[in-house]
């Protein structure tokens, strides 16, 4: 668009497009302080509304069954229907001859229009590959000769990003005033098509650079899995080490991507839960001796009428068990180390206290998303009291690992359990977001045949539990582990984003 991508022909300056434009006067005054930077001698800067005509969608009553069809209809297209770059060729929805009668009360957007996206997702192009009706976030051009559609089709993502845009309550909007006045730096035709020509030849290279990369990647992932599969089914000792020998030698190529590092996240808490992150320390106890006085405790809670007497819970059979621990640990039942605490209220009568639903907690994280409360949250029905330090984890579809740590008092969904820990609580937030965890969600969920997992399902579960010490230390280990794999996401992110002012700058020199 600064006339840097090909060659400039004075031969070419007379072109019949230049030569319409001038003897049409589509070319409007233009100030000096509008130009964003300088263009070739024998280019011009034109208003969009001066070189071409533009219709506007409609979205047809969603609830009006008349106006939308499965089958036989008319093609509908929205923001999610276009592509990334290229043709339109089908639609997710449809309407019917009586919606376009009644909302649209003309004909649709003719095989190949060029469609642009001006609200939400501003200068998304698309070009038609049959008639089309279209929501009001587009807009299609439909008088355009082929050289300018196409040259349009390139360029209209950077001229209508840099417009007068508007913020609206899902993204920035371009109205009719700035959508008409956005600034085109126009080339002769002949010149347009040449440019053309180069960025499909450029995009095509960098449509086999970013296959090359990704399969690349592909083999990074599978060996970087294979790799982590190794070291977590180790049968022994040197064969652990080795698996992470093979992981610390090729550090700087396998965690290059993204997906890795999450799965080393992943890898990290199951090489916890394994007992294989820190050193065991005979000083700390036993797990056997901890689960005696968690037992005393919870006796008192039952005398003290704070808790009600726990059921009793099976023994645990040796097919229970998928991995061996390290000496002091113990396998145990979820419910012999949690209690599961329900003080149901109407959540109406407390509308300035905190309030915590599954939507506010992100998956697979133990983080909260944000803080409201319940009038902000709109929650009116039976809702949990907790407590600060509590556990509060979703039932509903568990396998999202919808689960964290209560920073205050308040109110939470009814979908929650709020969870008293009898051991260290930041330990056990851990145990419930490692795969350790996750697996028995799952055969659960299965079992079950529903998205939400019930007390006797969750109290069941086998627990690895060190010595009380020892789980603080996991657990500060595992927050320092975290925090390098924050560090490692970051400079990928950043690497990427230097790799891409390389290409512009390399892009910008391209003549």
């Amino acid at each position: 668009m600064q006339g840097k991508l090909v060659h400039q022909n004075p031969d070419e300056s007379h072109s019949k497009l230049f030569l319409k434009a001038k003897e049409n006067k589509f070319v409007l005054q233009i100030s000096q302080e509008e130009l964003p930077y300088e263009i070739p001698k024998y280019w011009n800067w034109v208003r969009l509304g001066s070189i071409t005509d533009f219709k506007y969608g409609r979205t047809p009553d969603s609830k009006n069954q008349e106006f939308w069809t499965d089958s036989d209809g008319y093609p509908w297209a929205s923001i999610a229907d276009m592509p990334k770059r290229g043709y339109l060729e089908e639609t997710a929805k449809k309407i019917t001859h009586t919606a376009a009668k009644a909302a649209f009360k003309l004909t649709p957007a003719p095989e190949g229009s060029l469609l642009m996206s001006f609200k939400l997702s501003i200068g998304k192009t698309a070009i038609t590959k049959f008639p089309t009706y279209h929501n009001e976030a587009i807009i299609s051009f439909t008088d355009l000769d082929e050289d300018l559609k196409q040259y349009l089709f390139w360029t209209l993502s950077s001229i209508a990003n840099s417009g007068n845009k508007k913020s609206a309550i899902k993204g920035n909007t371009l109205n009719s005033t700035s959508l008409n006045n956005l600034l085109v730096p126009l080339p002769p035709q002949l010149e347009q098509k040449r440019i053309v020509s180069r960025i499909e030849e450029l995009m095509s290279r960098c449509d086999e650079l970013e296959k090359l990369r990704a399969e690349r990647d592909q083999k990074r992932l599978a060996v970087h899995t294979a790799a982590i599969r190794k070291m977590l089914d180790a049968p022994d000792q040197e064969t652990f080490d080795e698996a992470c020998q093979f992981i610390t030698r090729h550090f700087g190529d396998l965690y290059t991507v993204q997906e890795n590092v999450a799965e080393l996240r992943k890898a990290i808490l199951q090489l916890a839960v394994m007992g294989k992150l820190v050193k065991q320390d005979a000083r700390e106890g036993t797990a056997r001796e901890l689960l005696e006085d968690i037992e005393r405790e919870k006796r008192k809670m039952v005398k003290k009428g704070k808790m009600k007497e726990p059921k009793l819970l099976p023994l645990i059979t040796p097919e229970e068990i998928p991995f061996e621990l390290p000496n002091g640990w113990e396998w145990t039942r979820f419910l012999k180390i949690n209690t599961i605490k329900s003080e149901l209220v109407t959540a109406l009568a407390y509308p300035n206290e905190y309030q915590i639903a599954p939507d506010s907690i992100e998956k697979n994280t133990g983080r909260l998303l944000e803080n409201r409360t319940v009038k902000q949250s709109g929650a009116i029905g039976p809702n949990n009291k907790f407590y600060k330090g509590q556990i509060l984890y979703s039932k509903i579809r568990p396998s999202l690992n919808k689960v964290v740590i209560a920073s205050y008092n308040g109110l939470c969904s009814a979908d929650m359990y709020p969870l008293i820990c009898h051991c260290d609580t930041e330990f056990m937030l851990k145990v419930m977001l490692s795969e350790a965890f996750l697996k028995q969600v799952r055969l659960a969920e299965n079992r079950i045949k529903m998205p939400k997992l019930n007390i006797e399902s969750l109290g069941s579960f086998v627990i690895p539990l060190p010595p009380l010490g020892e789980q603080r230390r996991i657990s500060q280990k595992i927050d320092n582990l975290m925090l390098q794999c924050d560090t490692l996401e970051q400079t990928i992110d950043s690497m990427r984003e230097k790799l891409r002012e390389v290409l512009g700058g390399v892009m910008g020199e391209v003549v």
